[in-house]
Parts: structure tokens; C-alpha cells; sequence
């Protein structure tokens, strides 16, 4: 197998490509050139796209998002590594969470696709919403400079809980206030205290809305969905769809796959069906 090497120089283990090229010496990939993720690589990039070619990504979600972003709806493969923090994306696809593990799974997997999402013109591969956890991003990367990655994670979230601002939006023709909305890359569910999905190409949206004003109808809707509570409808809007279209009455900070950027109203997301190749084992 030979492929392209695309890697985030920030993030894991592996910071280098000299790092990288020994986890792989004993495969039997060759890596035909290396490219950092920095600003402007995409030029680097897009010969090998266009040639159709195996793009291995090493780096967080962000990283492979973006890439993905890239490969979207082209005859290029993902070869997604793990490399990051949380590393959401390949854990939902079962690869293993080690480096060397990971290299060892490809050898053995198939070319398929996966669907993709959308909001606006940006495509993710995770989720995206708005509320909390998006408003908790900038703060994360305003301390992550001073005190760490997890540390500015705890103090971002603790931060947007004590600020808590709620949104009215509009779904659907009706009208709510909310301090949280999730949307994400087909279907969702609760296992333990985290989302995670088995299948990335059932062509839909997974939409969670927490509904209401107050801290405490965000902690029903936390505690109703892990206990399984049947009511947990009156504090938690879910639904499945293909496409949705969000409205506020300003514009908005959106993240997407741990990212984030502020949005003008309305929000349109859509899923794309079978538009990304990637490598997995089936």
C-alpha cells in the first residue's frame, strides 16, 4: 500500500515526521511524501487528491476534518490515524487507539464510504451545534496557551456553565429557547456518560435540543438521558432527519468537530450520502 502522510505536528506522540516514518518502517506502507498540517498545506495537498490517492491523516479530529473536508466527494481515500486528544472519529470506526495498532488494521481494510455533513458550506465528520459546548471552545483556546489542553477543557466548560446564555431558535416552525443543540453525523446514542455512533452511512442527522431557560433543565436532560428515562422528552428534543434549518435572532458560534467559528443565522445543515472514501475494516 502506498500513501500520503498528512500530520498534525501539535498534537499526540508523534510530533514529527521522523516520528512518524519509524512507526511505519515495519509495515509494509510506504509513504510516498509528508505533509504538515500548517497554514497553506492544502496546496501541497491537492496534486494527490486529484491523482485519487490514500491520504493517512495522524492528528485529532480537528485534523482529520479538515482533511476530510478536502476529500469530500473526490475519488481520494482517508486512512484515518488517531493522534489527538479525544480522537472521537476513529474510535466510532473501532480502530485502535495506538499508533502502531492503527498502522497494523489498515493492512487489512477495504476502500468504502461514509456519509458526510454539512453547515453552511463546512463539512463535518462528528457533530456541530451551537450553545455550551461551542461557547466553551473559545474560552478553551484563550487558556490552552497557559494551563494545558486539559486543564482549559475543565475551566471552559465550568466557565460557560456559570455564564450560561441560552438561544431562541426556531426549528421546524416552532420557536424555543435553548442553552444547547446538537447536531450530528448520522445517528447518535448515549453509551456511558459520551455519544458515540456504530454506522457512519445511514444518510442522516441526529438532532438533540435541550429545551428551556435554566441550569437545571440542562441537568434533567443530562440525568434523563443517562438513567433512560422515558419523560426525558419534556427536557430533550431528539429527532432524525436528513436536513434541518436553524434560526436565531443573531449570528451564532458553531463548532464543528471540536472547532469552532461564528455563523450568521439561518443555520442550514445537511447530510451528503456516500461522499467520502475511507479505509476500513468491514
Amino acid at each position: 500500500m502506498k500513501i500520503v502522510l498528512v500530520y498534525n505536528a501539535g498534537a499526540g506522540s508523534y510530533s514529527s515526521a521522523q516520528d512518524l516514518k519509524k512507526a511505519f518502517a515495519d509495515s509494509s506502507i510506504e509513504i510516498m511524501a509528508t505533509i504538515k498540517i500548517k497554514p497553506g498545506f492544502e496546496a501541497s495537498l491537492k496534486p494527490h487528491i486529484q491523482k485519487g490517492e490514500i491520504i493517512a491523516v495522524v492528528g485529532g479530529d480537528g485534523s482529520i476534518s479538515t482533511v476530510a473536508s478536502l476529500l469530500r466527494d473526490t475519488s481520494a481515500t482517508l486512512m484515518p490515524l488517531p493522534g489527538g486528544t479525544l480522537n472521537h472519529f476513529t474510535k466510532d470506526l473501532s480502530i485502535p487507539q495506538t499508533l502502531p495498532d492503527a498502522i497494523s488494521y489498515f493492512k487489512t481494510a477495504k476502500k468504502v464510504k461514509i456519509d458526510t455533513a454539512q453547515v453552511g458550506d463546512k463539512t463535518f465528520i462528528n457533530n456541530s451545534g451551537i450553545g455550551i459546548y461551542s461557547d466553551s471552545l473559545l474560552d478553551r483556546d484563550e487558556h490552552e496557551r497557559k494551563i494545558g489542553k486539559w486543564p482549559s477543557m475543565v475551566l471552559s466548560i465550568f466557565t460557560s456553565l456559570f455564564r450560561f446564555r441560552t438561544y431562541n431558535v426556531e426549528l421546524g416552525g416552532k420557536k424555543y429557547s435553548t442553552p444547547l443543540v446538537f447536531v450530528g453525523n448520522n445517528k447518535y446514542v448515549l453509551n456511558g456518560l459520551t455519544f458515540q455512533r456504530s454506522k457512519l452511512h445511514e444518510g442522516m442527522l441526529s438532532v438533540y435540543m435541550v429545551i428551556g431557560k435554566s441550569r437545571l433543565n440542562l441537568l434533567w436532560a443530562v440525568i434523563g438521558l443517562v438513567a433512560g428515562r422515558k419523560n426525558v422528552y419534556k427536557k430533550l428534543k431528539s429527532f432524525t432527519t436528513k436536513s434541518i434549518v436553524i434560526r436565531t435572532n443573531k449570528s451564532v458560534r458553531v463548532s464543528r468537530d471540536g472547532e469552532h467559528e461564528k455563523m450568521a443565522s439561518p443555520l442550514h445543515y445537511k447530510v451528503n450520502e456516500s461522499s467520502l472514501y475511507i479505509l476500513q475494516q468491514t
